[in-house]
């Protein structure tokens, strides 16, 4: 008998699982034991090394599970749902790592079951520094929500909300975040090759850069507005840099772009209902 069980072994989960054996390493979590059910061998394997028990097919004995993690695709999510519902107990508590598929809609995917919290965790979560989103309906137990809190605090900053609708706009703001940043430090490396430099030495400072500034701006008091302007002074080459982002309305781009993710999230959600 397994303590969790993950339904899909792919990125996200084993980030998580990542996590979990951060947290009994430091004691933070008890000795745990997990099995993984996918349909891809090789992604097994991979498990075996982060000390789970894979799985192929899921098994009845599923049922003896405390914590189930859904983590395939949400296109997938209801096929998965539908196939595992009859190994359900009144005490299973669900954990979906889905986008744009609500509590209500995975209930209603799983005959009804009511024990089902929803986060939105994003790739840096495999390193411990994950920024995370949490929603529990009032059906989870506050020691059950206790406990799934203690396993998402090993990958990082973990953020509980109210309002089930928000995790639309988490998944729109950190979901997808490390993509944006991603995007920008390729444009950076791009930039610094046209500039003259090789790929190598520019892709290490953007890196680096980015890395920097994300540490000063976590560990300063300072808003991050101040920290760029403490960066640009009149006149000089950033502020001719920023007149260009200014110029074309970078701020109002990246919004845009975020509220194009959240409502691809809420449409998700409605493709499913």
């Amino acid at each position: 008998m397994s303590d969790i069980a993950f339904l899909g072994g792919g990125n996200m989960a084993s980030a998580i699982m990542n996590g979990i054996n951060r947290g009994i390493k430091s004691g933070d979590l008890p000795q745990l034991i997990v099995d993984v059910f996918d349909k891809n061998k090789d992604k097994l394997e991979i498990w075996a090394s982060l000390g789970a028990s894979g799985f192929l097919n899921v098994q009845e004995n599923l049922s003896n599970t405390k914590l189930w993690i859904l983590a395939v695709k949400p296109q997938n999510m209801r096929e998965l749902c539908e196939s595992i519902a009859k190994y359900i107990r009144e005490d299973t508590l669900i954990l979906s790592v889905a986008a744009g598929l609500s509590t209500e809609v995975i209930s209603s995917w799983l005959s009804g079951h009511k024990k089902i919290v929803r986060c939105m965790p994003n790739t840096p979560t495999s390193l411990g520094m994950g920024a995370t989103g949490i929603f529990a309906p009032k059906s989870v137990s506050e020691q059950e929500y206790s406990m799934i809190k203690s396993i998402l605090r090993t990958t990082g900053l973990t953020i509980e909300l109210q309002d089930e609708s928000l995790m639309d706009s988490v998944g729109a703001l950190s979901g997808s975040g490390p993509a944006y940043i991603f995007y920008f430090i390729e444009a950076l490396v791009e930039g610094g090759v046209e500039l003259g430099l090789d790929r190598n030495t520019s892709e290490e400072l953007a890196i680096k850069t980015v890395i920097g500034a994300g540490s000063l701006a976590s560990n300063s008091d300072i808003p991050v507005s101040k920290l760029r302007e403490n960066v640009t002074s009149k006149g000089g080459t950033t502020r001719a840099a920023l007149d260009v982002f200014e110029k074309h309305n970078f701020k109002e781009i990246v919004k845009e772009a975020m509220k194009a993710a959240r409502n691809r999230s809420e449409q998700l959600s409605k493709e499913n209902n």
